[in-house]
């Protein structure tokens, strides 16, 4: 005699009079419960085979082809291209990127920091993200105009905003 999968010490069994005593936001696990119970032995087999079944999640950018041929001919210009660069490399969000100062990425002497100054507005912190090899060789190719107090300025010269970027 084989033992199901819901015959194990992993499936715990719940008392529905237990559970009609409780709130009545328990009463939808009631219902779940008494649907299962009517369920076929092989739609309870499938079923359970889908709940334990490793899902992949689903983003066009896993895959590696996808993101080359995103940076290769995807952008119109450099600075929207580095712009994802950055976000790529550190994983910083659009709004930390959008507000990045030049003086966040580079030093005085214009040379491209070991790290980059990422400041949150709302609670007023700052971390320091690492800078990898391929992003430091992007960042000291980068042309722009060093003088912009914005990384990305917007015509106004503040910073990009999210919305826009």
């Amino acid at each position: 005699m084989s033992m199901e999968p819901w015959d194990s010490e992993e499936f715990d069994f719940v008392n529905l009079e237990e559970l009609q005593e409780q709130p009545g936001w328990m009463l939808s696990a009631i219902e779940v419960i008494e649907a299962y119970e009517k369920l076929s032995e092989e739609d309870k087999n499938k079923a359970w085979k889908e709940l334990h079944q490793e899902t992949k999640p689903k983003s066009p950018l896993q895959e590696e082809p996808t993101i080359k041929l995103l940076f290769s001919k995807g952008f119109n210009n450099e600075r929207d291209r580095m712009f994802f660069e950055i976000m790529l490399f550190t994983g910083c969000r659009l709004n930390e990127v959008c507000a990045l100062e030049t003086a966040d990425v580079y030093d005085e002497s214009g040379l491209v920091r070991n790290g980059i100054i990422i400041r949150n507005k709302k609670t007023l912190e700052t971390r320091i993200v690492p800078v990898c090899e391929p992003l430091r060789e992007l960042l000291s190719n980068y042309s722009f105009n060093r003088q912009e107090r914005y990384l990305f300025p917007s015509e106004s010269g503040e910073h990009i905003k999210s919305q826009t970027a």
